[in-house]
């Protein structure tokens, strides 16, 4: 690692840990220094990493403050990550804002958990069909491409179904959970379905779990 990466990673590093304090705060300064590391993609993978170190410790509960700061950091990190179609760098944001929350108290004295999801899913980019459309065909076209060593033609076919299935069905349920409308959510998945040969008992198992949501 050269000193630049270094320092970046130390700057966000302490970014993060100012957001697990008591009585977090960070300076305007602080935030245009994220701003400008997160702008690359070599700086985006890095917070990847910073932030995925709190979810190895289970640190996944966030105080109301914390909440808004992170969902803060993470909107900027989309909007650079959406601009230069960093689909890499987007897809981890996506599975870790499913992970950590702050806890809200209703009118009832009821405690339920609100995830940085519900912030993120605010940000334009997950409300645009191209964006998902192009971050679905990234993965799976990179996971077709991967040579299974000592496969046979059969049992090649048969992973790379498997592969496509457990891919769409993991984007569709993403797509729904960031607000994506339901015929929507069901054409973009069809069609990779589709353009990628998913058998018929594939299309069927997506259906069903479509229907249930």
């Amino acid at each position: 690692m050269n000193k630049e990466t270094q320092e970046q990673k130390n700057a966000l590093q302490k970014i993060l840990g100012t957001c697990w304090e008591i009585e977090p705060d960070l300076p305007p300064l602080e935030i245009q220094q994220f701003d400008e590391i997160v702008k690359s993609q070599s700086g985006r993978q890095l917070f990847c990493e910073c932030f995925n170190v709190f979810r190895k410790k289970g640190l996944f509960s966030l105080s109301h403050k914390a909440y808004a700061l992170v969902s803060k950091l993470l909107y900027i990190f989309a909007d650079h990550a959406s601009q230069n179609s960093d689909f890499a760098s987007i897809m981890p944001i996506v599975i870790l804002s499913e992970t950590f929350y702050t806890a809200q108290t209703d009118m009832n004295g009821l405690t339920s958990r609100v995830y940085l999801q519900e912030a993120l899913s605010k940000h334009p980019c997950f409300r645009s069909e191209t964006f998902w459309t192009t971050l679905i065909t990234y993965p799976l076209n990179g996971e077709m491409q991967k040579p299974a060593e000592g496969e046979l033609p059969e049992e090649r076919k048969f992973r790379e179904m498997h592969e496509v299935f457990s891919k769409l069905g993991t984007y569709a349920h993403n797509m729904l959970q960031f607000g994506m409308e339901k015929k929507l959510v069901e054409f973009i998945v069809f069609k990779y379905a589709q353009d990628n040969s998913l058998s018929e008992h594939y299309k069927n198992a997506i259906q069903v779990c479509l229907m249930r949501r």
